[in-house]
């Protein structure tokens, strides 16, 4: 009893993805991208539907992912610098207006909890199937899911939202 007292003692608090969530990361995720199916959806008949979706995409983000998202938006790269192919942030490649978008399903991986909570959430856009793989970040202390990674696969110049952050922070840099 004692010596598992001492034990405890001497690691410390708890980390803050160690506090029970009180929804799994599969189901937020699932409500996630309901939300964001349903905004897009309206968001041409109402612009304030379409600024509510980005502001409640931002707002999912990590709170290191989120500043990199914000330092991004704030330095667009140069005009005279090709982006690559068009990436839909929270669809992924060929997410272009106008698409059909389905949501297929969302579901965590067993073999993944070694990595963290991961989830892959299945697309179909326009006919073609595609998969994220969406790493999740709980905070215990708000008792909330983040998003920390968006592994978009192969499609373009970026497979990751971080990657695809800071490349285009590096080169919004060079003005």
């Amino acid at each position: 009893m004692r010596l598992t007292a001492v034990a405890t003692l001497m690691a410390g608090p708890a980390p803050a993805w160690a506090v029970e969530p009180v929804i799994s990361n599969e189901a937020w995720l699932r409500q996630f991208y309901e939300r964001q199916l349903q905004a897009r959806d309206r968001q041409s008949a109402d612009p304030a539907v379409a600024a509510a979706a980005f502001e409640a995409f931002r707002q999912s983000l990590a709170p290191d992912l989120q500043a990199l998202f914000d330092e991004v938006r704030d330095n667009p790269l140069p005009s005279d610098e090709p982006d690559g192919s068009i990436l839909n942030y929270v669809f992924g490649w060929g997410a272009l207006p106008g698409r059909e978008i389905k949501l297929i399903s969302i579901e965590e991986r067993a073999w993944w909890r070694s990595l963290g909570p991961s989830a892959v959430v299945t697309l179909d856009i326009e006919g073609n199937v595609r998969d994220l793989v969406i790493k999740g970040e709980y905070d215990g202390k708000l008792c909330r899911w983040f998003i920390a990674d968006i592994d978009y696969g192969s499609g373009g110049p970026d497979e990751t939202l971080r990657g695809r952050l800071e490349r285009v922070g590096s080169r919004a840099g060079r003005n």
